[in-house]
């Protein structure tokens, strides 16, 4: 029997005036250039508030002590989210804070593909997806949440989603199948709950929320301080000089990998601000999940530096020139995602870890230009993720 869809919940507010002083910069995909960018919207979001625009209550949960939230005004989720100011290819939603835009599509040539480029489309619904969804519920249907690793830097045929599916697909002869992307570049730990609500009303029978650990614990910080009413010392002088040399070096992909490190480094109340973000977070969509009927599955992804150091020591060495600072800043992904892997085991969450898997593995996973997941990279991931699908439901 097919489950009842589920109705997103919504947060009652107050009107109060948030006094906290936000940091918040996002590395997005992009449809121009490089497929890494950094947009730092700090000045923005904190004349908003200075303004009032966001004079609401900082957040509710939904029981005592649990993740406290609340829905983001449109010209909030465009400073937190700038990839939705126009032109773009998202749109503002009320639940998710932002989807993909329907029947979007691009073309772009990268030297690294096979095919010397890739195309990436998305369906009339909103997914990452080149066929609409089945109007009739199929056999199984998969709910998959990430950020532009999900997305993909490569064509929609090769995504790990669709990949899924056709593997899925031969195990179950005769039963039709649906894997669906819901990745969105610039995005983490809460935009994933919240994509996940957005689409529960279609009834998935398993949900896989795939976290990059690369930078969604930096990624979670701005939205944990205003739901929680977080206020921090203002940023470093040492902090903001790393950044801009980072940002400066127009490398893409160490930006990717390190940006996280740099936000973090000597800041350990802003490393916890967002390892305890992914750890509730985490938390409130496995609750979500069990109350929907899904099989919930949670993925760590790590950063082609923690999966394979050896095959991108060319970005290793660029990344200790530029921010002088030997190994440390590559210390900082593997030491916080145990820690959480390990909080989110004690509340009884498994994490499917893909980095062993991924080490094991004589081929490069990640491209050497941007560091987003590769066509193999893909094709790794979705064997084993198709794998832990199946053994989740038997």
């Amino acid at each position: 029997m097919r489950r009842a869809p589920i109705i997103a919940f919504t947060l009652s507010t107050v009107v109060s005036v948030l006094g906290a002083v936000l940091f918040f910069k996002v590395i997005a995909s992009s449809d121009q250039g490089d497929s890494v960018r950094f947009v730092d919207t700090r000045a923005e979001i904190d004349a908003m508030l200075r303004e009032g625009a966001a004079a609401r209550a900082p957040g509710s949960s939904r029981s005592e002590g649990g993740l406290r939230r609340r829905p983001l005004l449109e010209s909030e989720a465009m400073a937190f989210f700038p990839e939705l100011k126009p032109p773009s290819r998202f749109v503002f939603d009320e639940v998710a804070y932002m989807t993909l835009r329907p029947g979007h599509a691009v073309s772009r040539k990268w030297a690294e593909h096979p095919d010397g480029e890739y195309r990436r489309v998305v369906n009339a619904q909103g997914f990452s997806r080149e066929t609409p969804i089945s109007e009739e519920p199929p056999a199984l249907r998969v709910l998959v949440v990430g950020d532009s690793h999900l997305q993909g830097v490569v064509s929609t045929a090769e995504n790990l989603c669709a990949l899924m599916e056709a593997e899925l697909a031969l195990a179950r002869p005769g039963e039709t199948v649906e894997v669906l992307n819901a990745g969105q570049g610039g995005t983490s730990f809460y935009n994933y709950l919240a994509v996940t609500e957005r689409y529960l009303e279609l009834a998935p029978d398993v949900v896989i929320c795939i976290a990059y650990t690369g930078n969604d614990f930096g990624g979670a910080v701005s939205l944990r301080k205003l739901f929680e009413e977080i206020v921090l010392e203002k940023r470093s002088a040492v902090a903001a000089k790393r950044s801009k040399a980072l940002r400066e070096s127009k490398l893409p992909g160490l930006g990717q990998c390190l940006h996280q490190a740099v936000a973090l480094m000597d800041c350990p109340e802003v490393e916890k601000v967002g390892v305890d973000a992914g750890c509730e977070v985490m938390a409130e969509l496995a609750q979500t999940c069990e109350t929907s009927g899904a099989e919930f599955i949670c993925v760590r992804l790590p950063s082609a530096f923690a999966a394979q150091w050896d095959r991108y020591q060319s970005h290793v060495e660029k990344g200790k020139a530029v921010m002088n600072l030997g190994e440390a800043p590559f210390e900082i992904e593997p030491r916080i995602s145990a820690e959480w892997m390990d909080r989110l085991s004690e509340r009884g969450i498994e994490v499917v870890d893909l980095a062993p898997s991924f080490a094991a593995i004589d081929r490069d996973l990640y491209w050497h230009r941007d560091l987003h997941l590769s066509v193999e990279g893909h094709r790794a991931a979705a064997g084993i993720l198709a794998a832990h699908v199946e053994s989740r439901l038997e």
